[in-house]
């Protein structure tokens, strides 16, 4: 009577503690802790009901005690309860306490329905030994990562040749640019003087076949002698060529003596004396429709080469802040292996937009051959993510920003992107400057200890 007394106590014993020497629920030195009275309530020591030490008794008793639910490890009393997988995974892993006994298999042995009719299989084995494939894979993929990362690396001093070149050329667009824009100032400026020697003639109508036309001395030959083609006039800008050489400083003198001269005659009403009398001067082949045109082509000539300066000078800019970013000052981030990826751009086609990544400098968006914007330029890094800020405005008001987040990978290329939320991208890329000796140590360490060995 007495052994069946003892059977029944071992019975409910077992329901509350599981397997013999371990607690159901529970880590593996849970019981031992428990016993040696280390166990409290949460791992900061917060209680209730002025319990500090917890007790067999009062351990998966279907009764929450603490606030925390950790006296209710293998019991689902407690909504904030967890219950903890000893084999998934390398270390275990914990499983929420609404999961405890609700008849779905959570555990891979489905130790998490030990008071459920329901038959869990065992895949325990199994899964360690996709766990091991895994990381042999991983640790291949590392492997020869760090290979291609060797010649990733020799990319570093070639990169900085490639962007001292780079800005050697830009200088030189840029200086090039300046001295055009300054002389088609000075073309402008004189075509202004032009225009005030050469006033209207009031008593000499030009005929409009004479318009826009420079002396036929000037007028190259053409193939054709046709009568069409024999006095044809040049395009307007070689005529405003010709105008600016042919009106060169030393007729200046005598443009204005004649402008004077001119101006003199029409106020007293002698124009027609003047006609008769007026030397063949440069203003007499020239019309004011003509000047008028030429200094609004210097003009637009002017801006335009401004406006490719200012360009030029903003992509000076971008490549001083690289060089700074990849060899003057480097963050600790920034290794020899991303400053040789840096060396190219990368791009991505989801079927809608086209995406264009140069690590360091900026990301642009393109759809349909047309470029959209920039979702970003380069900022810094934040936890081994890289950030790029300051990109094109969207449609609420709110400024373009994009992520990268670095894997190790055979080759440097875009795997996904993604818009998590308005005028907000997340990136990630493969690469071989991702990958190091620490990750592969700690990818064989981990295999040692799934698969068993020392």
């Amino acid at each position: 009577m007495e052994h069946k007394g003892l059977f029944i106590i071992l019975l409910s014993l077992s329901i509350v503690l599981g397997p013999v020497g371990s607690i159901t629920g529970a880590p593996e030195d849970f019981e031992q802790r428990l016993r040696s009275a280390k166990v409290i309530c949460g791992e900061a020591g917060s209680f209730v009901q002025a319990r500090t030490v917890l007790t067999e008794d009062i351990v998966n008793d279907n009764f929450c005690d603490c606030e925390d639910g950790s006296d209710e490890p293998g019991t689902s009393a407690c909504s904030n309860g967890r219950f903890f997988c000893r084999f998934d995974g390398v270390n275990g892993r914990y499983l929420k306490a609404s999961g405890v006994n609700d008849g779905v298999c959570d555990c891979c042995d489905g130790s998490d329905e030990y008071d459920h009719p329901i038959q869990c299989k065992d895949h325990c084995e199994a899964d360690r030994a996709n766990r091991i494939k895994e990381l042999e894979e991983k640790i291949e993929l590392t492997k020869n990562g760090l290979k291609a990362l060797e010649e990733l690396e020799k990319q570093k001093d070639e990169h900085r040749a490639n962007l001292h070149r780079s800005m050697q050329r830009i200088n030189f667009t840029i200086d090039g640019s300046y001295v055009k824009y300054l002389k088609n100032n000075v073309a402008m400026n004189r075509m202004r003087g032009l225009r005030w020697a050469v006033p209207d003639h009031k008593y000499r109508k030009l005929e409009t076949d004479e318009k826009r036309k420079l002396p036929a001395s000037l007028i190259s030959n053409t193939a054709d002698d046709s009568k069409e083609n024999e006095h044809r006039a040049f395009p307007v800008d070689q005529m405003c060529v010709e105008l600016y050489q042919r009106t060169k400083i030393t007729n200046y003198p005598f443009l204005w003596f004649e402008a004077v001269a001119v101006r003199l005659f029409s106020v007293l009403a002698l124009g027609p004396i003047w006609e008769m009398v007026h030397p063949t001067g440069i203003s007499s082949t020239l019309d004011n429709d003509l000047i008028d045109e030429c200094f609004n082509k210097f003009k637009i000539a002017s801006s335009k080469l401004l406006e490719l300066k200012e360009s030029f000078s903003s992509q000076r800019n971008d490549l001083r802040k690289l060089q700074k970013t990849l060899f003057e000052e480097p963050e600790e981030e920034t290794t020899d292996g991303l400053v040789g990826m840096s060396a190219e751009c990368y791009q991505f086609n989801d079927k809608v937009y086209l995406y264009e990544v140069c690590p360091f400098t900026s990301i642009k968006q393109f759809e349909s051959g047309s470029f959209v914007g920039y979702l970003g330029k380069w900022d810094r890094w934040e936890n081994g993510i890289q950030l790029y800020s300051d990109g094109m405005t969207c449609l609420q008001g709110s400024i373009a920003q994009s992520s990268i987040k670095l894997s190790c990978g055979l080759s440097n290329s875009i795997v996904s992107v993604q818009e998590t939320v308005k005028c907000v991208w997340e990136f990630s890329m493969t690469t071989p400057a991702a990958c190091t000796t620490s990750m592969l140590a700690e990818l064989e360490d981990l295999l040692k200890v799934t698969s068993g060995s020392s």
